[in-house]
């Protein structure tokens, strides 16, 4: 399980270092998540709050649901990996 969860936590980081890189160099309107560019309005420390509430939303979730609902808790963790790591493709591919 720790495992799993450290892979949620770099998924995420994956996607808000990608993001970086990409508005870097072609800014902020490259960003196809109209969330992520509203957060985004606020600075760069308020889209990396967001993305760390994110990643322990779903970590401790995750930890709170192992026990009762397993499946609801491994859900949770696919679906932070998931996100996290399409996120950062998609990002990669606009550079």
């Amino acid at each position: 399980m720790v495992a799993a969860l450290l892979a949620v936590v770099a998924a995420q980081f994956f996607d808000f270092a990608s993001f970086a890189a990409m508005t870097a160099r072609h800014g902020l309107s490259a960003e196809a998540n109209p969330l992520v560019v509203a957060l985004a309005q606020y600075g760069t420390p308020a889209l990396a709050l967001g993305k760390a509430s994110l990643a322990l939303y779903l970590v401790a979730g995750a930890v709170v649901l192992r026990a009762g609902h397993p499946g609801v808790a491994r859900l949770l963790v696919i679906s932070g990996i998931l996100a996290g790591i399409v996120g950062g493709l998609s990002n990669v591919a606009s550079l």
